[in-house]
């Protein structure tokens, strides 16, 4: 240990000296002085620019190490980065000597970490062991191992705070030792660096929850789903036995009735339910397969014969595609016929009137088809530019011109599939029709004020009819009803 003591004193008063000698240099030569001074100011801004587009770890870590060789002419550099657990820096990238002859780690908690921090700034590795601690024989091991192959100092690198990593460095090429302009030289180049690092290891971070994040979401989605979808078959046969039940007496036909009323509402909220899962349907594939779609018509309106029967309400079907089939997901299509029934029963009052139609169309929609309900992403700018457009009819007629070059963005050659849902019951007023689709909005209506529905049913249908490449149109009049037209390509 004296010996290793003396070593370094004598290193110091070799560093001294040459330090000296250099101030002498720098005042014998002013001007080649405030030229390497420009030059050394200059790299930093020069390595920043590079680093600045990338958040590639290992491109950060090389451009670093490199910017480092050639500005302080090093043999070797090395950087130790600091691993997701923080436990330990592990070896990124080396520069002037092979991996495999480095330690792949540093412990974090190691004595040598703790003073290599607290010293910032370049220094000798062999200073720690005069330093006072007491270092294991695993830590001297590595910083023996590190010695052997050529380093000689080392910096630590942090942000703010945070540990990033460790730097080693080997001694200059030639005699010449570090003067201050090459600390302040490696004093910016590893600030730039400790900066992009932080903000890449961030990015990565947030990548990796993010990814977590939407591996959750449809893994919940997909569990979410098929049980919603168990749960509204079994009620739908539970609905269907209810209302075969022939009460014998008042007493049982006030319990059938409440458990009518029961049923009906836990198949709203079921259905609600099943609108939140599918909101999020956009990052799900569809399932598409050529459907004949008036079975699906047939299907859907089949689960809704208690209800039609309880209010009386009759229901006519115009089938005009004659078994046409359709490319598209089947069970997205019944999702959407689902929240447009839905909000068509709520609409009519006992002994109303629902009129289902089928046709194909083509030719794109025109304004007798109604108006087009939009994506609820749209922002309020956007919106509030077409509500006023829609206010003014020569405007309106110029809307639709310049829809069929722009908006839909279909060839005049492009056909249809329509299935239109007519119903007469409360309507809804013009002025909100473009934005029904957004989530849990309330319309306003003269005859009932606000209201609740259609919550986020539409929301998902627009969404759903969006991935097909379709549209959906609404043409409503308050207190004559509604009729919505699902508008899906044919190929």
């Amino acid at each position: 240990m004296r010996q290793e003591r003396k070593e370094i004193d004598l290193a110091d008063e070799a560093s001294s000296d040459v330090r000296q000698g250099q101030r002498e240099e720098r005042a014998l030569n002013p001007g080649k002085s405030l030229e390497r001074k420009a030059h050394i100011f200059e790299a930093p801004f020069r390595l920043y620019e590079r680093l600045g587009s990338t958040f590639d770890i290992d491109r950060i870590s090389r451009l670093l190490l490199m910017t480092l060789s050639e500005q302080l002419d090093l043999k070797t550099v090395s950087i130790y980065l600091c691993a997701p657990d923080r436990t330990e820096f592990g070896l990124v990238h080396s520069l002037g000597t092979g991996s495999d002859a480095l330690p792949a780690s540093i412990s974090a908690a190691s004595g040598f970490a703790r003073w290599l921090k607290a010293e910032d700034g370049l220094m000798f590795i062999d200073r720690y062991y005069t330093s006072g601690g007491e270092p294991g024989v695993d830590e001297v091991a590595v910083l023996t191992s590190l010695e052997k192959i050529g380093f000689s100092y080392a910096s630590f690198l942090e942000n703010d705070g945070e540990d990033l990593g460790i730097l080693f460095f080997s001694s200059r090429t030639g005699s010449r030792s570090f003067d201050e302009f090459d600390r302040e030289c490696l004093r910016m180049l590893v600030r730039v660096g400790a900066i992009t690092i932080k903000n890449a290891l961030r990015f990565h971070q947030l990548k990796r929850y993010r990814e977590s994040s939407e591996q959750f979401a449809r893994v919940k989605s997909e569990y979410m789903g098929e049980n919603s979808v168990h749960l509204k078959t079994a009620l739908s046969v539970l609905k269907s036995s209810l209302w075969s039940i022939e009460s014998d007496g008042p007493g049982n036909a006030i319990m059938v009735d409440m458990a009518r009323d029961a049923t009906v509402r836990m198949e709203s909220s079921l259905s609600s339910f099943l609108a939140l899962v599918d909101a999020g349907m956009e990052d799900t594939p569809l399932d598409l397969e050529r459907t004949d779609l008036s079975v699906v018509l047939e299907d859907c309106l089949r689960e809704y014969i208690p209800e039609l029967e309880e209010k009386s309400v009759t229901v006519r079907m115009k089938d005009g595609l004659a078994g046409r089939e359709v490319f598209l997901d089947p069970s997205r299509i019944m999702v959407v016929v689902r929240n447009i029934v839905d909000n068509a029963l709520q609409a009519v009052g006992r002994g109303g009137q629902l009129v289902v139609d089928t046709r194909v169309a083509a030719s794109m929609p025109s304004l007798e088809d109604g108006i087009q309900l939009q994506d609820w992403n749209l922002c309020e700018g956007e919106m509030a530019e077409e509500k006023s457009a829609l206010r003014d009819r020569d405007e309106h007629r110029r809307f639709e011109s310049i829809s069929e070059e722009i908006s839909f963005q279909r060839s005049i050659e492009q056909s249809y599939a329509v299935i239109s849902i007519e119903d007469n019951g409360i309507g809804i007023p013009e002025s909100e029709i473009r934005t029904i689709s957004q989530p849990f909005r309330k319309i306003h209506c003269p005859l009932e004020g606000d209201s609740g529905r259609p919550g986020i049913g539409l929301s998902v249908a627009q969404n759903i009819v969006a991935c097909h490449g379709g549209m959906i149109f609404c043409r409503s009049e308050v207190g004559k009803g509604s009729s919505f037209s699902i508008w899906l390509p044919l190929d």
